[in-house]
């Protein structure tokens, strides 16, 4: 019976406590700014769903095989993916995330993408081929089949002060400078690190910035003159890709052997601060102005991981993506997120949340299963009042069990008489 009256003791205090503590969140929640005909729930600091500066996924949009690489052109709309298996690029409508051309056909592998907004054509940077063709954006077709550079074109950037477009050859250890008013190579070769991937230009300070993958370092190049600046600076382990911070130069850098994401200041080529660690294998990395967000895609989880560019905190929230998410490009435009997934063979779209509510910073509240706000009242009332039923119930079960015993007779003075006297007395004794 003791056991008993205990289990009803301890469920009903949980019981009790548990619902007390949620109607106390449904009680913050009715003070917390949010619309007034919606009722919401806070519990702790972890809302039930994302908040509102964290994207959401909309679609998903089949394309070509393997797609490595995406690239965003703003003056037409559209989103270009580099599909390295199949050999071709699929171009997507940014809007409606429609295929407008499921297939270009370019060189071998195509991995490298960027887009010019100087001419207005597309740069691919084949692989397998060694060379980098080029297409009009507009038209969609190709009008410069072959460009020589490097071994293993990897990825490529524009300096939009000149034009020209950097090519960062893995296999050579080498980049490669094309003038993209002639689409000519004004510079073939200017020795880096080893194994160098991804490639960036900063505006803020006119310099483009190549990661070795190999060599676990960052290579600083002047846009202007093409020498190399800063021969390297030691970041994580296996160094991948880039995100700039145009507001203040910051550059994120993905390190793929060390699960982390090194930050440099672009003022002054320094690491900022130990490593930001992230889930296993991040890969392109890209900055959202529009809310200060550094979007990682981390290959390992299926997930894209979101960074506060500013405080370099890691969002709870990660995203779900497709299988083995590898790039990422973002449509200022229509505010859609693209993120290319290598072995769903698709891109994920996500779109912007629900815009913070003035005074709200979207950390704590969400909407309580979209209940109004008559229904959400009554249900905190039916809540608090469960609760306070646990808890009594609680409490006269444990007074019921601590109920005091009998008072025994005081102890007296004198001893008692033994139960059974000793048959012999003790010597001395008449």
């Amino acid at each position: 019976m003791a056991k008993d009256e205990r289990r009803r003791t301890a469920r009903g205090a949980v019981l009790g406590v548990v619902v007390l503590m949620l109607a106390s969140g449904l009680a913050a929640a009715a003070g917390a700014t949010h619309p007034p005909d919606r009722f919401s729930l806070v519990v702790g600091v972890r809302p039930l769903v994302p908040p509102p500066h964290i994207p959401v996924p909309h679609a998903s949009v089949p394309v070509g095989t393997w797609p490595i690489t995406l690239a965003d052109d703003p003056a037409n709309g559209t989103v270009w993916v580099a599909n390295e298996i199949s050999g071709n690029v699929t171009v997507v409508n940014a809007s409606s995330d429609g295929v407008l051309v499921p297939s270009i056909t370019v060189g071998a592998s195509p991995i490298g993408l960027a887009y010019d907004s100087a001419n207005g054509d597309v740069y691919v940077g084949n692989y397998g081929a060694g060379n980098v063709t080029v297409i009009d954006a507009a038209t969609h077709k190709v009008v410069v089949p072959s460009i020589p550079v490097g071994s293993g074109a990897f990825s490529i950037a524009v300096d939009s002060s000149n034009g020209d477009l950097f090519v960062a050859n893995s296999l050579s250890g080498t980049v490669t400078v094309i003038s993209g008013a002639t689409n000519q190579v004004i510079v073939p070769s200017i020795t880096v690190g080893s194994d160098p991937t991804g490639v960036t230009y900063d505006s803020l300070n006119g310099d483009v910035y190549v990661a070795n993958f190999a060599s676990g370092n960052v290579t600083v190049l002047d846009g202007a003159t093409h020498k190399v600046i800063v021969p390297s600076i030691t970041v994580g382990t296996e160094p991948e890709f880039f995100a700039v911070d145009p507001a203040n130069g910051s550059l994120f850098v993905s390190n793929v052997g060390s699960n982390n994401v090194t930050v440099l200041a672009g003022s002054t080529n320094k690491v900022v601060g130990p490593g930001i660690t992230v889930p296993a294998f991040p890969r392109n990395v890209v900055y959202d102005p529009a809310n200060g967000n550094v979007y990682v895609a981390t290959s390992g989880t299926s997930n894209v991981t979101v960074i506060d560019a500013a405080t370099h905190a890691v969002s709870p929230w990660p995203i779900p993506v497709g299988s083995a998410p590898f790039s990422l490009t973002l449509d200022a435009a229509s505010g859609h997120l693209f993120v290319g997934n290598l072995q769903s063979d698709n891109l994920t779209v996500l779109v912007p949340g629900t815009p913070l509510s003035p005074g709200s910073s979207g950390s704590s509240t969400t909407n309580f299963l979209g209940l109004s706000a008559g229904v959400g009242y009554a249900v905190l009332a039916v809540l608090v009042a469960w609760g306070v039923a646990g808890t009594a119930l609680a409490i006269r079960f444990s007074r019921a069990r601590t109920a005091p015993a009998p008072l025994q007779p005081a102890a007296s003075a004198t001893p008692p008489p033994p139960t059974n006297p000793p048959t012999n007395p003790p010597p001395g004794a008449t």
